[in-house]
């Protein structure tokens, strides 16, 4: 197994990283799209598809610098401000900072974090094959290390990965993470209201509201559709991001006594105001679904694809079931193994903490549990909501798991 040295030691400063992010880009050309926010320090790099218009909206590699990338540590003291001192030898190299590469792979992230003094001081990673690919890269020797990574990270593909696209027009006034999250629930409503098809289609949303659906047998089509939807119903301007206004009286009273409020760095693009010709336009392809009992649907994943799933609907509530594990599931006795798995759960966790007054009542509850070889059930998770919204189901969550209970 590779270890997280082996590519630390290739981008020891935080110059190595810019210099990384830079001949990647270069590699790249135009198409490589942008995001920068925090003016200039947070950058981000996607990827457009053949097309030259449609970016995959997931991330390529990250560069900040002055912080972190993103908050770490314990509940109550999260912070994205990098260590003091790396502890290194002092380079001879100038004007270092602290900050951090983020390299991203098809399933996983590695990141570098620099400290105060712009050295390399920790190494983080979520799987293993994104580490092992870059150091494969850098054992095929021949050049500088910085290079061979770079040719590496601009040569995946990520956008062939996936099929959910945004469009993203100059002066939007949604940035493409906003338009796609939007555009991505309101995909996932009308899919999970809608009977999943046994051809596979395609379908469009609006990136300011989710107002505007457009489907079709070909990616044209469903786009087009959606565009007539946008012109008939005219430009709907994204309502602004509120902060929640919650006192630390209140998160105590809801058991995150330690929890933190945080947000993220504002892009630097400049936003105009909401008009039709410069409506994102989100979209994804549809995967064919057979019959498999209840009501077929397709569930979408933050990148767009689909999975399988039978809905069974009975009185104050739902069960969701992925395909793929619809075989090892015993449908008649499902409603007794489902409470007694909930029951247990129940006992594991303890006793919930009080809902304060005043705040939207949380009228729907939810159970994601893992089906086991021979349809065994056990609760891994529960949450609950004002309302059961299909926007945030992830289907890659259900295909790893198996089977959610909703109650609402």
């Amino acid at each position: 197994m590779y270890s997280n040295d082996t590519v630390k030691k290739a981008i020891p400063t935080s110059r190595h990283a810019e210099l990384l992010f830079d001949l990647v880009l270069d590699y790249l050309q135009e198409g490589a799209f942008v995001v920068s926010a925090d003016q200039g320090s947070d950058r981000t790099i996607y990827l457009r598809d053949e097309t030259g218009s449609w970016i995959a909206p997931w991330p390529l590699l990250k560069l900040t610098l002055g912080r972190r990338g993103s908050f770490v540590g314990i509940p109550g003291e999260l912070s994205n401000e990098v260590p003091g001192e790396s502890g290194a030898a002092p380079s001879r190299l100038k004007n270092l900072q602290g900050g951090e590469i983020e390299i991203y792979g098809a399933e996983g992230r590695f990141a570098i974090t620099y400290a105060s003094d712009g050295q390399a001081c920790e190494t983080s990673r979520s799987g293993d094959e994104t580490v092992a690919a870059l150091a494969r890269a850098l054992d095929v020797g021949g050049g500088n290390p910085v290079d061979l990574l770079a040719l590496f990270i601009a040569s995946r593909n990520a956008p062939a990965e996936a099929p959910g696209r945004v469009r993203l027009t100059e002066g939007a006034a949604v940035g493409l993470m906003m338009a796609w999250r939007t555009g991505l629930a309101a995909m996932r409503r009308a899919l999970f209201f809608t009977s999943a098809s046994k051809q596979g289609t395609w379908i469009a949303a609006d990136g300011y509201a989710g107002t505007a659906i457009g489907t079709g047998a070909t990616r044209k089509e469903a786009v087009e559709a959606c565009r007539e939807q946008v012109r008939l119903l005219g430009p709907v301007p994204p309502e602004p991001r509120r902060q929640p206004e919650l006192s630390a009286e209140v998160l105590a009273e809801m058991g995150f006594g330690d929890a933190q409020l945080i947000s993220t760095p504002a892009e630097d693009r400049e936003r105009g105001a909401a008009t039709i010709e410069n409506t994102p336009i989100v979209m994804t392809s549809v995967p064919a679904v057979s019959e498999m009992g209840g009501r077929s649907v397709v569930l979408l994943d933050e990148k767009g694809r689909g999975y399988g799933a039978s809905v069974f609907e009975r009185e104050g509530g739902l069960t969701i079931i992925e395909h793929g594990v619809i075989d090892q599931v015993d449908l008649e006795g499902l409603e007794e193994q489902i409470e007694a798995a909930i029951v247990e759960w129940n006992e594991r966790r303890g006793p919930e903490p009080s809902w304060p007054e005043g705040l939207p009542p949380l009228r729907s509850k939810s159970w994601m549990l893992d089906v086991g070889p021979g349809g065994e059930l056990r609760v891994c998770g529960s949450s609950a909501t004002p309302e059961f919204d299909p926007g945030a189901l992830d289907g890659a969550q259900l295909h790893e798991r198996g089977l959610r209970q909703v109650a609402t």
